[in-house]
């Protein structure tokens, strides 16, 4: 079972679920790896617009030609974009919209986690803050002198 899953072939089942063969969960670790740098994620953002030049997206980008050629190669290399000569210009675009939705999942998920953990941060501020505003108890005395009787 082990070489099939390792050759992408049909995956163990748990329960009446099949789980995703090994081999396809290696290809899917690499692409996220390839996806995982910001100048990748922000010519991904680019592309979902359509095709264009590496000196096109260099220019909106503000990086240079030859950083945005060596990120789309990467890109290009594990199957997010394809490419398409034009006379002395090469033209990139998404593979598939696959990309764009992951990337849109994932920064809808993380705004989701910053509300959250910005409402845990108010909620804990709130508590702190209503904490000193209110007597700890009735047997707390008014002033210093009272709490010496």
């Amino acid at each position: 079972m082990h070489n099939e899953l390792a050759e992408g072939g049909v995956g163990a089942s748990v329960g009446e679920r099949v789980l995703i063969p090994e081999g396809m969960l290696v290809r899917v670790a690499d692409r996220l790896r390839v996806l995982g740098q910001v100048v990748r994620l922000r010519l991904v953002e680019q592309l979902r617009a359509g095709e264009a030049t590496p000196r096109e997206l260099a220019e909106t980008l503000g990086l240079t030609q030859q950083n945005v050629s060596k990120h789309l190669q990467v890109l290009h290399r594990s199957g997010v974009v394809t490419r398409r000569p034009d006379g002395a210009n090469v033209y990139y675009r998404l593979t598939d919209d696959s990309v764009a939705r992951l990337l849109d999942d994932v920064v809808a998920s993380v705004a989701g986690h910053l509300r959250e953990l910005s409402a845990l941060a108010t909620g804990v501020a709130e508590a702190d803050s209503s904490a000193v505003a209110r007597p700890r108890s009735d047997d707390t005395p008014d002033s210093p002198a009272e709490g010496l009787k």
